[in-house]
């Protein structure tokens, strides 16, 4: 009878728990419970936790020491080797994946902070050739393309750094070679290229740079905005004298240059003439007024800048139109250096008047040049008296500045 007892409470046992294993939800507890309705398993306790199988991982990408594990298995890892550390991992059905834990997350960023990190490992980004997006409010503020270029209020950046807004710097803004500001460019008539600051290692094209341009040279180039045209106000020297060109390109990159002309770059000499006696204003002919000429050795590039004046006056009752010019070795100005006067005794009229004339003269080559004061009587009917010591009104004087550049 006492073994029939024995089979009838373990069939009663076994059928009690095959009972359990197939109910709707399952509550393990160590006082009686109710479990929740939504869940298949409870376990509830307030002095005691929930322990899941400890085993020692050898590395996420291989499943040993658990054989066959199916997506979403739980453990504990308790060992450091390879990749894994001591933690919470599931396997996702390829690699196990490790929990967030403590302070040295592996599979996201702690919002209070990280620590232990490792820049090769450790990273916020993609590994999958996608864009980087950071957002505020839902908005893109930050754009970092898988090419690299980051843009700032675009989202399609064209530069390494594209930002579609105003930049404000507090300190300095450095870039161009070695952050001067300074960049290579060869060519000044570049057509495409930006404002800036430039130096020219080798200028080239000639035709785009002032003539004789070789070894370093500076280059100020502010440009128009449009990079499809040539249109600029450039400014260059060479790295080795003080010499300044500029140009406006007027969309044409051998736009030819000017150089620029200071105090620094000219040698003057002023030189003064008098009239030493009076004279008869010759007819119909143009004679030297005495004392106004000057004879000076020049050199090519030489400018001269001439002016002369005095006074006329008519004799007796005589009237006339006295012609006045200045002229280099016996040749008149090419342009300027002539004027026409007339003076009448009459008293209804002047018996006497001024005349002034101006001009200027490039120097074509080196040599000894005469600039001479000319005058003749072309009409009237007596003589006109010009030219005279300072005790006279007729007392003229020459005037002849000598600009040499320094080059």
């Amino acid at each position: 009878m006492k073994k029939n007892y024995c089979v009838f409470i373990i069939v009663v046992i076994v059928s009690m728990l095959s009972t359990a294993l197939i109910a709707q939800n399952v509550g393990i507890s160590d006082v009686a419970i109710t479990p929740e309705v939504s869940s298949m398993l409870e376990v509830r306790s307030t002095t005691k936790g929930f322990l899941l199988p400890r085993v020692a991982l050898t590395q996420t990408t291989t499943a040993a020491p658990v054989t066959l594990p199916v997506a979403s298995l739980l453990v504990y890892n308790t060992a450091t080797v390879n990749d894994v550390t001591p933690g919470f991992y599931y396997w996702n059905g390829s690699v196990w994946v490790r929990l967030l834990s403590g302070t040295i997350p592996t599979s996201g960023w702690a919002l209070m902070g990280n620590a232990g990190t490792n820049p090769s490992t450790n990273f916020l980004g993609t590994t999958d050739a996608q864009s980087f997006v950071l957002r505020t409010n839902n908005i893109e503020r930050l754009r970092v393309l898988s090419t690299g270029n980051t843009g700032i209020g675009t989202t399609t950046p064209s530069e390494q750094l594209d930002v579609n807004a105003n930049i404000r710097a507090g300190g300095v803004a450095y870039w161009g070679t070695n952050g001067v500001r300074t960049e290579t460019r060869n060519n000044a008539g570049l057509i495409g290229s930006r404002s800036g600051f430039y130096e020219a290692t080798a200028p080239a094209p000639a035709t785009n740079w002032p003539i004789g341009a070789t070894n370093s040279w500076h280059l100020l180039d502010v440009r128009s905005s449009n990079t499809a045209t040539n249109y600029a106000m450039q400014f260059a020297g060479s790295f080795n004298d003080q010499t300044l060109f500029f140009r406006k390109t007027n969309n044409n990159g051998a736009q030819p240059w000017t150089r620029v002309m200071t105090s620094a770059d000219y040698a003057s000499g002023i030189t003064y003439d008098y009239s030493t006696a009076s004279m008869t204003a010759p007819i119909s002919t143009m004679s030297i007024i005495t004392g106004l000429t000057r004879t000076l050795t020049l050199k090519a590039g030489d400018i001269l800048y001439l002016h002369a004046h005095g006074g006329m006056m008519a004799a007796g009752f005589n009237y006339g139109n006295v012609e006045f010019g200045i002229r280099v070795n016996g040749v008149d100005l090419p342009n300027g250096g002539y004027t026409k006067v007339s003076v009448d005794y009459d008293i209804a009229y002047q018996p006497f008047a001024n005349w002034a004339i101006s001009g200027h003269y490039p120097v074509p080559a080196d040599g000894n040049y005469t600039v001479a004061i000319y005058c003749g009587r072309y009409g009237g009917n007596g003589d006109i008296t010009v030219g005279g010591d300072n005790n006279t009104v007729t007392q003229g004087s020459l005037r002849i500045e000598v600009v040499r550049p320094n080059n």
